[in-house]
Parts: C-alpha cells; sequence; structure tokens
C-alpha cells in the first residue's frame, strides 16, 4: 500500500475533501438521534442495549452509534458536532481506498484506480454525504468494501480476503439492516454476471455462499440479543419500520432523476455517459466501462422503485456512476487531442470549462455564508490544483493534450 504513490496521493486528497466539511452544517434530525443515542452509550457504559431519550432504540440498528460513542469516550466531547463526525469522514476515506481496489480486481488499466477514485472524492453528493454523521453511508460503504473483498478472494483464493469481506457484509447490515444489499449488492452480482459472464460466479460458489454466510452471523448477534431482551418491542419496531418504506416520504418514480445535479462538477460527464456511444479502443476498458453503466442503471432503478426516497437515499448511485465517469475521464486524458471526434472535443470544453469557472468562483463561495454550497469549494480547489496541474495546461503537452 505504502509504495503506491498514486493511492497515497488520492487518500491525501480524500482526507481534505472529507474532514474539511465536517464543521460546517449543523445537525439534522438524524445525527441528533445518533449523537443522543451515543451519548447515553457512553453514560450508562451500556453497548449492546441502545436508547433514545431512555427509551430502547432498535429502529436502526447499532453499528454507527458505536462509532460515535468511542469518538466520545476517547476526546470526552459530548457537543462539538465536527468531532462527532469523525468517525463518517474517516470511513469516507475507507470508501476512496475500496474503490481504488476495486478498480484494481476488474482493470490492468494502471491510471483507472486513480481516476475512477479522484471522481469519487470530488463528487458532490459524497462529500456531502461523507460529512453527516447519520446512517446513510456506512451500509453502502461497507457493502462496497464487501464487494471489493469479495472480488479479491475470488481471484486470488485467499480465505482472509474471504473473512474481511464476511466481517465488511456483517458491518453493512449492522449499519442499516439489508438496504446496501437491495441497493449496491444485488445490482452488482446482476452486472457483473451480464459482463463477465457467470462462469466465474459458478466456480467459486462455495466460497460465496461461505461469504454469505459468516456475514449474516456475525451480522445476526445484535437483533438475536435485542430479541432476548424485548422480544416484542423488537418485532413491534421492526413491523413499523417496514411500514415507513411504503408510508413516509412517498416520492415520484422519477425522483432521482435530479442525480446529474448532484453529480456537482462531473454533471456533462454524467449526463453526456448514458446517451452518447463511446469507442474507448482498449477492449478491457470497453468491458468495465459497460460494467460500470450497467451497474449504475440498475443501482438507480431499484432504488426508483421503493417509494421512500430522500436525496441522501441515493448515495449509492453516485458512487457507482464513479466508474464509468473514470473511464472517459481516462479517455481523454490519454487521447491525442488531433484525433478527437468534433462532438468529444466540445463535451470536454464543456466539461474543462465548468470546472475551471467553478474552480476560481469556489473562492468566493467561501465567504457566502451558505453551508450547502461549501461542500463544492473543497473538490473544485483540488481538481484546479491536481488535475489541471500536469495534464491540461503544461505547456510540453498542451498540443497533444489539449
Amino acid at each position: 500500500m505504502f509504495k503506491d504513490k498514486k493511492l497515497l496521493s488520492i487518500l491525501g486528497l480524500s482526507f481534505i475533501s472529507f474532514f474539511s466539511t465536517i464543521w460546517i452544517r449543523k445537525a439534522d434530525l438524524m445525527e441528533s438521534r445518533n449523537f443522543i443515542t451515543a451519548r447515553e452509550i457512553v453514560f450508562n457504559n451500556e453497548w449492546l442495549v441502545t436508547t433514545l431519550n431512555g427509551q430502547y432504540r432498535f429502529e436502526k440498528p447499532p453499528l454507527p452509534t458505536w462509532f460515535t460513542a468511542v469518538v466520545m469516550k476517547i476526546s470526552n466531547n459530548f457537543s462539538d458536532e465536527w468531532i462527532l463526525r469523525l468517525p463518517v469522514a474517516l470511513v469516507s476515506v475507507l470508501l476512496i481506498f475500496f474503490i481504488y481496489r476495486f478498480v484494481q480486481e476488474l482493470s490492468n488499466n494502471k491510471n483507472l484506480p486513480f481516476l475512477v477514485s479522484f471522481v469519487a472524492t470530488t463528487t458532490f453528493m459524497i462529500t456531502k454525504v461523507g460529512g453527516e454523521n447519520a446512517w446513510d453511508a456506512y451500509p453502502y460503504i461497507f457493502m462496497f468494501g464487501s464487494i471489493t473483498y469479495l472480488l479479491k478472494s475470488i481471484n486470488s483464493k485467499s480465505f482472509l480476503n474471504l473473512l474481511f469481506a464476511s466481517v465488511l457484509l456483517a458491518a453493512s447490515l449492522l449499519s442499516k439492516g439489508p438496504v446496501a444489499i437491495y441497493g449496491m449488492f444485488l445490482p452488482f452480482i446482476i452486472s457483473y454476471i451480464w459482463i463477465y459472464k457467470f462462469k466465474k460466479i459458478q466456480e467459486n460458489h462455495r466460497q460465496i455462499i461461505l461469504y454469505v454466510l459468516i456475514g449474516l452471523i456475525l451480522a445476526s448477534i445484535w437483533p438475536i440479543a435485542m430479541i432476548l431482551e424485548n422480544k416484542e418491542l423488537f418485532f413491534s419496531v421492526m413491523n413499523k419500520e417496514k411500514n415507513t418504506w411504503t408510508s413516509k416520504h412517498v416520492k415520484s418514480f422519477f425522483f432521482y432523476f435530479n442525480y446529474f445535479y448532484f453529480m456537482g462538477i462531473w454533471i456533462f460527464f454524467s449526463i453526456i455517459t448514458f446517451f452518447k456511444k463511446w469507442n474507448l479502443k482498449n477492449s478491457e476498458d470497453n468491458k468495465f466501462f459497460k460494467f460500470g453503466i450497467l451497474w449504475s442503471i440498475l443501482t438507480f432503478l431499484l432504488l426508483s422503485f421503493i417509494k421512500m426516497k430522500k436525496e441522501r437515499y441515493g448515495f449509492p448511485i453516485y458512487v457507482v456512476s464513479s466508474i464509468p465517469i473514470g473511464v472517459i475521464l481516462n479517455y481523454y486524458l490519454n487521447s491525442d487531442w488531433n484525433l478527437l471526434k468534433k462532438s468529444d472535443k466540445i463535451l470536454f470544453y464543456m466539461q474543462a470549462t465548468l470546472i475551471t469557472v467553478l474552480s476560481i468562483g469556489s473562492i468566493g463561495l467561501i465567504f457566502w455564508k451558505k453551508s450547502n454550497f461549501y461542500y463544492l469549494t473543497i473538490p473544485f480547489f483540488i481538481l484546479l490544483v491536481y488535475l489541471f496541474k500536469d495534464r491540461l495546461i503544461d505547456k510540453k503537452n498542451f498540443k497533444k493534450k489539449v
């Protein structure tokens, strides 16, 4: 890991991206519930049976709250929101690590792991949710890591990787139940089988079954303990939570079409990715690109079928969409400018102009007291300094690349 300079570089950028936004917003209702429950864990020294204002807290699995409680106990700080958001920022950096390793497993292109991770690090909604210590980021981040190490275990036949994948699966389930299985794992499996064929899954079916069993066993410890604690209340809460998915925050099937807006600086690439037929020349890049597109579409559709919708519930769409956008970015940065089609050049100019203008304009956003817009500033600075410094404005490469 420490010999991989690109990985170290992207992790450094992700630290800037996530840790620079944890002080911005006031805690909303969900964050406040997490903080109160974590505080009661520490005050009561009761880690297994969680409570909210003295009442059983069975509505949400406890892992994110446990992380928050650990930070409270270590720091002896129970009120500063930026300190209480340290766990989600750290886990968000971990997401970038998982993305980097995931791309390495499915692509031999040495540039793609960095570029796909780079897109994720500078995507508006990922940065925003990664700075809010509610439950929404945790299940999908752990699930992405679980998928990554499942692939690594299949490719390497390593039981250690398989065990780690199972632990991450359990962590996902203990963060928000089975939402990430439906919203990330299911579309991944379908996309992987469709693009990379069923043979590899079939050859490793015992390994995959073992992975699922270990994960489920580990994840079942807490709910079983809560059933033993108060069976009637636990099942009553579970039934109520099940009903909320069809009765609360009901939105149109097309609600997540604002996805493009929340891609932030990558809005042009995110739109054109789905509507333009790309000729990437490298067959492996084409396959990986198609996989990323299919995974993104299926994730979008599955989440859209659920009646209950919030903007942050679309988090996995942004994570997965970093894959095809990263491939397109790699296409531009490694193509001879003179050989590009006119339409490709126009798209590149639109995307590059947006990044440049907003990167410069982000200086003004710092002094504009609108917290939501500040989430844009850090990614813009990162892009302006890092992405453009060598590849887009370097005079030696200007004629070749731009």
